[in-house]
């Protein structure tokens, strides 16, 4: 079974960050971490809080006891999330000038029975 150090370095690989950088983005000092990693040292709940915020898709019981996956599930990509506002935007332009169209077909013919 993996230690929670090892799971720290095994998100920074996945994350594609050297061990200093990645502690960088948690606000966790390199000297603190080795430190405490060399004595074996339980992590702190605030390194654990640091650690999630940073990398908010990582789990909780993941990190911590090593148990389920490493990472929640992930929902579409701000890319694809965009182009499906972009196409819902253009869907509902579509739809106001086909209603605009109706309304002034209604009016027309209302006029042609008056005249």
């Amino acid at each position: 079974m993996s230690t929670f150090y090892d799971r720290v370095e095994q998100i920074a690989r996945h994350e594609e960050l050297v061990m200093a950088e990645f502690l960088r983005r948690c606000n966790i000092p390199y000297s603190t971490f080795r430190s405490s990693r060399f004595r074996q040292h339980d992590p702190s709940l605030e390194t654990i809080r640091r650690i999630l915020c940073a990398f908010p898709r990582v789990r909780l019981e993941w990190l911590a006891w090593g148990t389920g996956e490493m990472l929640y599930p992930t929902g579409p990509s701000k890319k694809e999330e965009n182009e499906k506002i972009t196409k819902l935007e253009q869907q509902v332009e579509r739809l106001k000038a086909l209603l605009l169209e109706k309304e002034r077909r209604i009016i027309e013919l209302e006029i042609g029975r008056e005249g």
